[in-house]
């Protein structure tokens, strides 16, 4: 469901990272990986976004939040594959 995924858009905002901030968080892996949900669309699930938003509140730690990043898409894989 739509309701259950979060814009990039809707991401930028909340977190005040530019788009090209948030790509490289992306690629350094201190951000999840966003889901395909369209031919040229892409979104992240909200529980993800809402548990990265926590955790940047409790920590900046690069090593930390690759740890928290893996763990959050590793989460998403089981999930998806079950």
């Amino acid at each position: 469901s739509s309701a259950l995924r979060t814009s990039k858009e809707n991401i930028i905002e909340k977190t005040t990272f530019g788009r090209s901030s948030l790509y490289a968080k992306v690629s350094k892996g201190l951000f999840p990986k966003p889901v395909k949900v369209g031919s040229r669309k892409i979104a992240w699930p909200q529980y993800e976004i809402d548990q990265m938003m926590n955790f940047y509140l409790s920590t900046t730690n690069e090593e930390d939040t690759k740890s928290f990043v893996t763990k959050i898409e590793k989460i998403r894989t089981e999930r998806s594959i079950q």
